[in-house]
Formats: structure tokens, sequence, C-alpha cells
């Protein structure tokens, strides 16, 4: 389960499946726009057993242990299918972020959606990224994390990464906002929100109960209070 899929498993149905259809290369999809930003892929039922078991690998061993071998010996298909559609492991990897990323600001702006326009919204924000990180140890921040890591070591990575991340932050602003404007402020609490999300995850996996994230998600309800509350003046 994706980081933001766990912020919105009780709050919004289960998304419909993808729909499948023609994918003469998944590792560079130009359809459409989702609500996260980014282009919405689409691939075939093949690509997408594929993907799903590259995710798993990811999940269970990280970006530095994927291979074709492993992916084809997941997937239960000859390796040649690997590269038919997606060229090579760096055009499948690109295509697992895509994919990944895509599910994540998906399911971000459909919890969003799912708010209540009331002073319960900003509680709703922070209990959801508590209860995030304390599901299944915190796997989610690490596959992302870890894709991050990558992506800034990759020619090119430093780019797709600054986009998603943007779509991140506006994500959070426009959701933090729920009906009032999008001020400059509360375009600096979405960055806020989401460094703070990441960087207490990183501390949380790396030292368990050693910061005190309820206080700081406290402290955090405040001052986006207050921000919002100016913001509506």
């Amino acid at each position: 389960m994706s980081r933001e899929q766990d912020l919105a498993a009780k709050r919004s149905p289960r998304r419909a499946a993808r729909r499948t259809g023609p994918a003469s290369d998944p590792s560079a999809p130009n359809h459409g726009r989702s609500p996260g930003l980014l282009p919405t892929p689409v691939w075939n039922a093949s690509a997408l057993r594929i993907l799903a078991a590259a995710r798993s690998l990811l999940e269970r061993s990280g970006v530095a242990r994927l291979s074709m071998d492993s992916v084809a010996r997941e997937a239960g298909v000859d390796k040649r299918l690997i590269f038919y559609y997606f060229k090579s492991k760096a055009g499948l990897l690109s295509a697992l972020i895509d994919w990944i990323f895509h599910d994540e600001l998906a399911a971000l702006s459909l919890f969003y959606a799912s708010l209540p326009q009331n002073e319960e919204r900003v509680r709703a924000v922070a209990d959801g990224h508590k209860e995030m990180l304390a599901r299944a140890g915190g796997l989610a921040y690490q596959v992302y994390l870890d894709i991050a890591v990558d992506l800034l070591r990759e020619p090119g990575g430093r780019a797709r990464l600054a986009a998603m991340l943007a779509s991140y932050r506006q994500l959070n602003a426009r959701g933090l906002a729920g009906d009032s404007q999008v001020t400059d402020d509360i375009r600096a609490l979405g960055t806020m929100t989401l460094a703070l999300s990441d960087g207490l995850a990183l501390q949380a996996l790396s030292e368990p109960g050693a910061v005190d994230t309820e206080r700081i998600w406290r402290l955090w309800e405040e001052l986006t209070e207050m921000v919002l509350e100016r913001s509506r003046e």
C-alpha cells in the first residue's frame, strides 16, 4: 500500500482498477492528466503484472536489488517480455516510479476531497499522516525514500523528483485550503507539511520512539489553524 493510499483508506472507497489497453512503451506514458498533476499512465495487463511484481520486490529488497531476472521470477514471465515492454532495467524502474507516484498523488487527492469543511479538517490531516507512518512499520515511507535517493543519483532524476515534489506541495496546499483561496501562506504550509511528514518519517524509521511525533503534529495543527483563519479574513 502506498503512502497516500494509507491516508485515503478510511475515508475513500477503493479506487477503480486502472483501465488497460495497448502499451507500446510503458516507460514513457503520455496520457491525460491526473488529479496529482502528473500524466496518467496506461498499461496493458501484461505490463501491469510486471510492474506489480517489481513493486513487490522493491518493497521487500529496495531499488539496489531490483533486477530483470528477479522481476521475471516474481511475475512468472519470460524475461524477454520485460525487455519487450520496458527496453531495459532503467526503463522498468522509470515506469515503476511513474506508476507508484501517480497512485500516491491520486490517493492524496481523494483523501483531501473526502475531508470535512470545518475545524476537524486539520486534525484529520495530522491523524492521517500519523497513522500512515505507524502502519506496517512505515514500509510505504521506506519505499518512497529509497526511490527519492535513487532519483537523485540518476541523470535527469533530480528534475523528475522535483516535479513529483511540486505536485505534492500543490496538492497539500489545495487540500489544506479546502473551500478557501490558496494564498502564498497556504502554499508555504503545503511545503511545510511535506517537509514535516518526510522528515519525521526519516527520524522515526532510524530512531523509533526517539521523536515525540504527537507533540510535533499538535504544534503543526496550531500553526495550520492560525494560517487558515488568517487566510479567511
